[in-house]
Parts: structure tokens; C-alpha cells; sequence
């Protein structure tokens, strides 16, 4: 059972809000406040809400510093969004759920907290972002696995329309509270800078002559020759399949895998990311002129993943299936609504978490 919940540290000079956890997942335990993240909430929103709800003190433009994985054994997996403040307003309370209280920092009661947190609040207090990943049996860590980041990290989203942000009622393109690229940094530490690079039309091979920034391998060059990126995530495939009918999905897929290599080439240490377009549907609006032309693709489209997972694991890439946290069932066939771009960027983010550490 997968969980996504928030903790916020809110700083006051020398001190640090915390909370005795009265009742709940980790009652009897010191800890920051914080709590699930609600349907509908981002994780910001959810971390402001939790403080006022657990302390009555209410953060000023938290930031996200580290994302935590937590499987436990009894089959509960956790994700901790890891928030940090240090302008707060509101006067101290207690609740059913908690007693707040400002501890020195020099004095973190770490017999009375959970067993990883003495491994990461160092790296918080110090302002850094961090990833990790800790098992527990109850209260027992098993594992611990945890990465600091000492620098910006740079990720570059790399895809046709669904990356541009386009738009399947009028052509435009979705506001930065609705595309994926800007969504997923609502989900990665602040240390993760995006670069979006989404061209409508864009295929994975060459087919326009000349410098056209459709040509999906010689644009991708382009970008990673002019900038060093830590990942890269490569989203397409659809539109070769449009434009050329006959094509396999096999060619489709090595050209991605052509697209990895070329990467590396100016960016070796790069982690690279080859993501199998959201298949064609053909559950959109009777009215829409495309359905039928699309009906004779489906089927290509929807095994297109299994081949770029073949060669995303061959080649020593991350594969994601984009089709699992997204669909185009509703919509002209071919693009995604703003539900599908959330859901797409929460899952693009665990990706980037988990995937992106110092080398």
C-alpha cells in the first residue's frame, strides 16, 4: 500500500519546531509536523495545512529538500516530502494529534525519533537536499541508503506535444500549473532544475531535411551539446508512428535507444530516461476528425512500450512507461488532460528521485 505524506522543519534561529506525536502512524515519537498529503493537494499545500493543523504555526514559502522512501515490511510504502521554512506566523498550540514544542538544534532528541533521522536533519539543518531510502520492520531500520546533494542538478525533458504542453481543445499551450515539466518540480527537492524542450510534431527519427527542430535525434544533440544535464528524459514515439505508417515499432525503439547514446556522447555521466509515449486512443469524442485515422495505429502504438523496454534495458537506461500514469481516453486520441499531466509528473518525479545520485 503506497502512502505519500509531508514533514515540514520550521526554523527560529537557534531552534527547531517539533512535535510529540500523540496518536497516529509513529505516536510516542518526536517528530516535525506533518501528515498525508490529501487528494487534490500538492505537496507544499499539504505541508502548510499539517503545520496549522498540528501546531498552529503556519510556514512562509516552504521549500523541498529531500524526498524519503519508506517500505516498511507490513507492506506499508511511504514517501516523505521533506519541507523546510524559515519565516513562519501563528502562535503555538497543541492538538488531539500533537504537542508542539521549539528544541534547540544542538539538542535533537534523536533517542526519541525515528532511527533514520539522525542521518538526514544534519544535511537539512545545513541547507542541503537529499534523496533516501530506509526499510523498516516497526521501529527497527534494516536498510539505509541515503544521497546528499552537494550541487544543482540538471534535468532536461525532452518529447513532442505532451511535453510542449499542448492543449487538445484549442491548440494552446497548458499554463505551468498543468504541463508535466513544470508540475514535477512541485515533487523533486529545490536542487533539481528543469529544462523543458517539447516541439509539437517532434518524432525520434530524422525526416525533415535540414535543421528542423521536429527531427527528434538531431535536435536532442543539439540541446545536450550546449549544456551538461545530470538526466534526461526522452518522451516520443507516437508521432513516428503517425508520420510513417509502415514503420516497426523495433526501428522506433533503437532509434530511442540511438537517442541514449547520443547522450552520453557530451553528457557520459548522464542518466537517461526512455519513456514509451501514452499509447493512442481511441476513446475520444465521436466528433473528433483524427479517430479513425488513429483507429489503424492503436495497436502499434500500445506495443511500443515493450520494445523501448527491451532497449532501455540493454542499453542500461531507466524505462518508463508513460502509459501507466497517464491516458489520452477522452481527449482527441493523441494528447493528455490535466489530470493525466499530474499524475504523469508525481510519477516522473519518483523516477528522478530515485534515479538521479552523485556518480
Amino acid at each position: 500500500m503506497e502512502e505519500r505524506a509531508v514533514i515540514t522543519y520550521i526554523r527560529s534561529g537557534d531552534e527547531i519546531l517539533l512535535i510529540h506525536k500523540k496518536k497516529g502512524h509513529g505516536a510516542g515519537k518526536v517528530n516535525a509536523p506533518g501528515g498525508h498529503i490529501e487528494p487534490g493537494e500538492t505537496p507544499v499545500q499539504a505541508a502548510v495545512r499539517e503545520c496549522m493543523e498540528e501546531t498552529g504555526i503556519v510556514p512562509v514559502n516552504p521549500v523541498l529538500k529531500g524526498v524519503l522512501d519508506f517500505p516498511f515490511t507490513d507492506g506499508l510504502d511511504l514517501k516523505g516530502y521533506v519541507f523546510y521554512a524559515d519565516e513562519f506566523f501563528g502562535e503555538l498550540k497543541s492538538c488531539d494529534e500533537a504537542d508542539p514544542f521549539w528544541c534547540p538544534v544542538d539538542k535533537m532528541p534523536y533517542d526519541q525519533m525515528w532511527e533514520d533521522d539522525k542521518l538526514w536533519i544534519p544535511a537539512l539543518l545545513d541547507g542541503k537536499c537529499f534523496s533516501g531510502y530506509f526499510t523498516f520492520d516497526g521501529d527497527n531500520m534494516r536498510e539505509s541508503r541515503l544521497q546528499i546533494f552537494e550541487k544543482k542538478k540538471k534535468i532536461l525533458c525532452f518529447g513532442s506535444s505532451s511535453t510542449w504542453g499542448y492543449d487538445w481543445h484549442d491548440g494552446s499551450r497548458l499554463d505551468e500549473e498543468t504541463r508535466w515539466p513544470c508540475v514535477v518540480k512541485k515533487y523533486i527537492p529545490e536542487c533539481f532544475e528543469i529544462t523543458e524542450n517539447g516541439v509539437n510534431g517532434r518524432t525520434v527519427m530524422n525526416y525533415l531535411p535540414m535543421k528542423s527542430p521536429t527531427n527528434g535525434k538531431q535536435s536532442l544533440e543539439r540541446a545536450v551539446s550546449q549544456e551538461r544535464f545530470d538526466g534526461v528524459i526522452i518522451l516520443l514515439g507516437n508521432n513516428d508512428i503517425m508520420a510513417v505508417p509502415d514503420i516497426s515499432i523495433n526501428r522506433i525503439a533503437e532509434g530511442m535507444g540511438d537517442m541514449a547514446d547520443i547522450v552520453w556522447a557530451s553528457n557520459p555521466d548522464a542518466r537517461v530516461f526512455l519513456a514509451s509515449a501514452v499509447p493512442i486512443s481511441t476513446k475520444c469524442d465521436e466528433d473528433n476528425l483524427f479517430a479513425s485515422f488513429f483507429e489503424s495505429q492503436v495497436n502499434k502504438s500500445q506495443r511500443l512500450a515493450g520494445a523501448i523496454k527491451g532497449v532501455a534495458e540493454r542499453k542500461g537506461c531507466t524505462f518508463i512507461e508513460a502509459g501507466k500514469y497517464a491516458t489520452c481516453d477522452g481527449t482527441d486520441g493523441i494528447h493528455f488532460d490535466a489530470a493525466s499531466n499530474k499524475n504523469l509528473a508525481i510519477y516522473m518525479g519518483d523516477f528522478i528521485n530515485q534515479e538521479i545520485w552523485e556518480r
